[in-house]
């Protein structure tokens, strides 16, 4: 149906609708894919049995789209790619945009940040007092490179 509606502007004019039937004709017969079209008769037949076909689904799109025009076609083809263009567009933005910090870091495992939530949740509880907590973290955080801040006082 939908491609009815597409082709009926195109196809009300019998010039047009026959000249494209003659190229896939040639088509056909250039490609030969079964024994038939290497024969004139069974050419013949197929030929008509096609313009026939051709005619009735005209007929067809006729009736369904009594007042298809090709500038209707046109204008529907144009909000088309409009509409495809801006969907394509606002994949491309959304491609292009930087991902959320909280995205990011939960993206990279980090196991540097699981110990020091670990370390955390120990003082939170008693195990370690702050004390203890800080050396450890300290020791933590150099082993991985990062530098930290002395403590003042």
């Amino acid at each position: 149906m939908w491609l009815r509606r597409v082709l009926a502007p195109y196809a009300r004019n019998p010039w047009l609708a026959y000249s494209a039937l003659a190229v896939s004709m040639l088509g056909l017969l250039w490609w030969a894919p079964t024994p038939a079209l290497r024969r004139p008769l069974g050419l013949v037949v197929i030929a008509a049995l096609l313009a026939l076909g051709l005619e009735m689904l005209r007929r067809q799109m006729r009736r369904e789209h009594p007042d298809a025009t090709p500038e209707q076609a046109a204008q529907r083809r144009r909000e088309w790619l409009d509409r495809t263009r801006e969907r394509s567009q606002a994949w491309v933005d959304r491609l292009r945009q930087p991902a959320p910090a909280a995205a990011v870091i939960s993206q990279v495992p980090d196991s540097r940040l699981d110990r020091l939530e670990r370390l955390a949740r120990l003082r939170d509880t008693g195990v370690l007092d702050a004390n203890e907590f800080e050396q450890e973290k300290r020791r933590l955080l150099q082993a991985d490179g990062v530098p930290t801040p002395t403590p003042a006082g």
